[in-house]
């Protein structure tokens, strides 16, 4: 039973947003994938070396399931269901740095490259911050990636966040567009990277 009129209004508000604008519950967001940019940024140096880049691995919490970066809330700190992504976040972000090494001239390859570049997602995530007129849809990214060719080494971090703000329902659709961003953001830093260009570039 409710018994607090904060909570009840809160409930109240949420049921009438979910039902003119979207439905509530557990949902699956399809983040596009990254497209680069004909940009000649640091990566545009590095020539047609033969990269291998394995699947990025993630770091989450004990419990957390595949895919899952948080949850819609509305007033009162209610939720309105978690959500999770495809592909994973690791996938994710090493198609976006594999597109833009393609981009940059190097062959990306499944294994025994000249160079390889190894990936960590430390941070994907989403979050709604709600008022009672709107929803702010924020996303934060983190990844660490190391480059190695012929003996040398260097290691970047890259972070991104990203938000968005809907006057309806946080849908797929808003979810989607704002980790797309982040997704966007990493690997821009990737490819203005001077250091990871120069190892690959050697």
């Amino acid at each position: 039973m409710i018994r607090s009129p904060f909570t009840l209004a809160a409930v109240l508000l949420a049921a009438i947003l979910a039902g003119c604008a979207g439905t509530a519950g557990d949902v699956t967001v399809a983040v596009p994938p990254h497209v680069p940019t004909q940009k000649h940024d640091a990566l545009s140096g590095i020539g047609p070396v033969a990269v291998a880049v394995p699947e990025f691995r993630e770091q989450v919490g004990t419990g957390v399931l595949p895919g899952r970066i948080g949850e819609r809330k509305t007033l009162g700190n209610i939720s309105l269901g978690k959500v999770s992504v495809t592909p994973l976040p690791g996938q994710i972000v090493a198609n976006a740095f594999r597109s833009e090494l393609v981009a940059a001239g190097a062959r990306v390859v499944p294994s025994g490259g000249e160079a390889t570049i190894n990936g960590t997602v430390k941070k994907f995530s989403m979050r709604t911050d709600v008022t009672a007129t709107y929803w702010d849809v924020i996303g934060t990214t983190a990844v660490s990636v190391t480059a190695k060719r012929n003996g040398q080494a260097a290691t970047s971090d890259y972070q991104a966040n990203c938000k968005d703000r809907t006057y309806v329902y946080p849908g797929s659709t808003i979810i989607g567009s704002v980790m797309h961003a982040c997704v966007n953001d990493l690997a821009r830093q990737f490819r203005g990277d001077r250091r990871i260009a120069h190892v690959l570039g050697q």
